[in-house]
């Protein structure tokens, strides 16, 4: 499992939960890896978030496999080796 790009405390946490009108427990779940949300969803939070938090947050594991196109961009984090996916 690959730690998220950005670190945020669980009160962080619930707040951007609330904001994007899903869970605390779904958001944790999505960020640490363990039940990621789909990807259009992942594209409608960070849109609702205003990016504060990026579909590669949510979808740490695999987001380099649906967004190809985010490798290596600006603030993405490395693609996750299979050691770490």
């Amino acid at each position: 499992m690959m730690a998220m790009a950005k670190q945020i405390t669980p009160d962080e946490r619930r707040k951007l939960a609330e904001k994007a009108g899903i869970s605390d427990a779904v958001l944790y779940q999505a960020l640490n890896g363990y039940d990621p949300i789909k990807p259009a969803g992942c594209v409608a939070i960070e849109t609702k978030l205003n990016r504060v938090l990026m579909r590669w947050d949510l979808r740490p594991n695999d987001w380099h496999e649906i967004w190809p196109e985010f490798i290596r961009r600006k603030g993405a984090p490395p693609v996750p080796t299979k050691q770490e996916a």
